[in-house]
């Protein structure tokens, strides 16, 4: 049987099918990537707040769980998306958590600073102007 090239049409729809392939394991690839992603900034917003429940945090949970719900069901746009979300919702978090330990560090060296003046402030001679 001679060589028969394949018709342009045949050959077309295979590249196609090739390509499409390729761009699904891609999203795969960085859908699981970005999900690996999310759930280390979940991991990291824990431990940064110990045992606080904070609603950011449940928030990026659950962002977390719909993502890989939609990765399961080969929605990886939406997948990305939901974990975009739920990085976002950790870092929030963090960084209220953060905040809140800033302020209460601050609210103690302000009692502490006020106890030390109301110490000068009663020891006559100790810290007054004319010692």
């Amino acid at each position: 049987m001679p060589y028969q090239p394949l018709p342009r049409r045949v050959l077309a729809a295979a590249v196609f099918v090739a390509i499409a392939a390729t761009g699904c394991a891609a999203n795969k690839v960085e859908t699981a990537s970005q999900l690996g992603e999310s759930r280390g900034a979940l991991e990291a917003a824990q431990a940064s707040l110990g045992n606080s429940d904070s609603p950011d945090l449940a928030i990026a949970r659950a962002r977390l769980a719909e993502a890989q719900d939609a990765a399961r069901k080969g929605d990886h746009a939406l997948a990305r998306r939901k974990a975009d979300e739920a990085d976002a919702a950790a870092a929030l978090a963090r960084s209220k958590g953060a905040r809140d330990r800033s302020e209460k560090a601050s609210d103690e060296l302000d009692r502490s600073l006020a106890s030390l003046r109301d110490e000068l402030n009663r020891q006559p001679g100790a810290g007054g102007p004319g010692r």
